[in-house]
């Protein structure tokens, strides 16, 4: 019986080491713009709450180019401004995107790499200076101007030897193309924080809304 309660006690400890559960928020602005042929331009604004919604964890503006390589490969870069409470943080990201049409399906994968670097941090993730992005998305159009989609993305972080997966986010999504320049998005995001140990730390439950012009 002894034994049995140890191995319980060490199992449940496991299992529940060092969780923690938050709700967010997040609210964002998108604008794109062609700028020449191939080309294209975008910028971005976004609100993010946390602690439950009652609290801003902070401020995000970006702005990127995407070149159009051929009819499903396009090439990103992007700048990304996050001011927070405490610090200011910056972000460079390099990657393409690739997406294939199957009748009502559309298949898509991004690769991002990202320097992250701040004023000043004690923050352990924020210690993450290169880290690697991979998406995989599947939509599908379920009427004219609506679509659903479901994705998964691992956050890797090159910086440390070994390399290391600190962050996973799921995301369900849903559509609304507004005489085509106009794009209205519903999204339910469930991420996962990992210790560099592996074990999870945090669990973020996120509802969005995006809206998006394109000029």
């Amino acid at each position: 019986m002894k034994i049995r309660f140890v191995a319980f006690y060490i199992f449940f400890s496991v299992v529940s080491y060092g969780q923690e559960k938050d709700f967010g928020f997040w609210t964002s602005l998108t604008l794109e713009k062609k700028v020449m042929k191939n080309l294209e331009a975008f910028s971005s604004a976004q609100i993010r709450f946390n602690n439950n919604g009652g609290r801003v964890s902070g401020y995000y503006y970006s702005m990127g180019m995407r070149y159009k390589v051929n009819n499903w490969l396009n090439a990103i870069g992007e700048f990304r401004l996050n001011t927070n409470h405490e610090e200011n943080r910056w972000r460079i990201s390099l990657g393409v995107s690739a997406k294939k049409e199957y009748n009502k399906l559309n298949l898509s994968f991004r690769q991002l790499l990202q320097k992250d670097f701040s004023t000043w941090s004690t923050n352990e993730y924020d210690k993450i200076e290169y880290q690697l992005r991979s998406r995989g998305e599947i939509e599908y159009k379920l009427k004219k101007k609506w679509y659903i989609a479901i994705s998964a993305e691992p956050y890797i972080s090159i910086y440390t030897s070994p390399a290391s997966l600190y962050r996973v986010r799921y995301m369900t999504s849903a559509k609304y193309f507004w005489k085509k320049s106009r794009i209205i998005e519903l999204s339910f995001i469930y991420q996962t924080e990992l210790t560099s140990s592996g074990y999870l730390k945090e669990e973020k439950f996120i509802p969005s809304i995006e809206y998006t012009h394109k000029f």
